[in-house]
Formats: structure tokens, C-alpha cells, sequence
């Protein structure tokens, strides 16, 4: 049951990017609940407060203009404090939360535009078959596109092209498998069926095949991808 794409690298991805999206949050959130920088609380006029060269002291109203100003300074500080508190406490969930949606986005986005992916449910690896009834080949794909997919035997060295799939519209797929191997052909056999995504130009080509009397090709034409792939035994005609 072979998977083609890179859905488990775009979820990779999407995990170290979520993982950085949450460093930075934390980061974040380290830095918005600091302790504001106290403000300076001796102003340009107290720090002219000093002695007189005779050593008399200020006079009393400059002390209180310094007074009055060091405590309008504390008022604004605490406006400032009262200002930024609920903010600091509403900025880790929210943070949290756009942190969390990016790395939704971020995955949605990776899974939609990476490589297609296509599987096989059925049948098992090593399933018996019948030679003259053969088998079918059910899976599911995603992010096809105009892309097709054909079932194919393969023997090590080329492709027998053997039917397109059917696709549904949720990516679930099936493929007939018919006419498996040579009728001579000593039984017990092991058989690999290859699904192949198929662009347009592949598509023709593996079409052409199928409607001649030598449906056996030697290598994969341009446009074709190697999917996925199982091994059944023919164990009766």
C-alpha cells in the first residue's frame, strides 16, 4: 500500500512550523509581561536641586514645584500601568489562538498544493486470485487534478497495461485486473499490479497501448508515475 506525494512532508512542515509559531508565541508573551521599565522618577529640575555654593539649601518653592512635579509623574506612571495590565493579561490567549490558526492555514495550504497522493485498499498483499476471473483493485487518491490513474502488471522489467480507473468525486478509485499472466503459465504465481498517474500525454499513450494487440510496454512513457503497487497469488485458474 504505497503512498506517492508528500503528505506526511507537508505535515512535517506544518509541525515545524507550528512549533516555531509557538516559540515565537511564548517569546512573546515572555516579553509582554515584564515589568515596564520604572520611569525616572528625579526630574531635569531635582536633579538641579543641589547646594548652593554658599551652602544654603533650595528655596521652599523649588521644592515644591520638585514635589508636585515627581508627583504628577506618579500618576502618569500609574495611568500607565492601570492602561497596559489588561492588555498584558488578553495578549497570551489571543496570541495563543493566532498561533493556532496559522498553523491550520499553514497545513491546509501545504496538503491542497503538494503532489497528488494515491493508495490501495484492496486487495491484501499475497491475496489469492483466480487467473481466469483476476481481480480488483479499490483505493483512494487526493488532489488529482486532470490527472488519471491506469492499473498495470508489472514484471520487474515492463508494464501490461490492463484498465483506467474509475475515480468517484471523493477520490475513491477501483481498477479491474483481468487476463493475469501467460494461460501455460505454471501455477502457484506471484502477480504485482502498479497504479500509475497518468498526465495527458502519459494517458494517450498507455491508451494506444491498451487498444493494440501488444498492450506490453518496456518503460513508463513521459507523464506516467509510478503510484502505488500489490502483490497477489494466482493460485487457480
Amino acid at each position: 500500500m504505497n503512498f506517492t506525494g508528500v503528505d506526511d512532508a507537508a505535515g512535517a512542515a506544518a509541525a515545524v512550523l507550528g512549533a516555531l509559531a509557538a516559540t515565537g508565541t511564548m517569546y512573546l508573551q515572555w516579553r509582554s509581561t515584564r515589568p515596564a521599565p520604572a520611569l525616572a522618577r528625579t526630574s531635569s529640575i531635582g536633579h538641579r536641586t543641589e547646594k548652593l555654593a554658599d551652602g544654603r539649601a533650595a528655596s521652599k518653592d523649588f521644592a515644591d514645584n520638585t514635589a508636585s512635579e515627581a508627583g504628577s509623574r506618579r500618576s502618569v506612571e500609574s495611568q500607565r500601568e492601570r492602561w497596559l495590565t489588561p492588555k498584558r493579561m488578553a495578549f497570551p490567549p489571543l496570541s495563543g489562538i493566532a498561533a493556532g490558526l496559522i498553523v491550520v492555514l499553514l497545513s491546509a495550504w501545504l496538503s491542497g498544493n503538494g503532489p497528488p497522493t494515491v493508495n490501495i485498499v484492496s486487495p491484501r498483499h499475497g491475496y489469492a486470485v483466480s487467473q481466469q476471473r483476476g481481480f480488483q483493485v479499490v483505493g483512494r487518491s487526493h488532489g488529482l487534478g486532470n490527472e488519471t490513474l491506469w492499473l498495470t502488471d508489472y514484471d520487474g522489467y515492463g508494464y501490461a497495461v490492463d484498465s483506467e480507473a474509475t475515480i468517484a468525486v471523493d477520490g475513491t478509485w477501483k481498477a479491474a485486473d483481468s487476463q493475469l499472466g501467460d494461460p501455460r503459465q505454471h501455477l502457484p504465481f506471484a502477480l504485482t499490479a502498479r497504479v500509475i498517474i497518468a498526465d495527458v500525454q502519459c494517458a494517450t499513450k498507455l491508451q494506444a497501448a491498451l487498444n493494440s494487440n501488444q498492450d506490453y510496454l518496456t518503460g513508463l512513457p513521459g507523464g506516467c508515475r509510478a503510484a502505488g503497487s500489490v502483490t497477489v497469488e494466482v493460485t487457480s485458474r
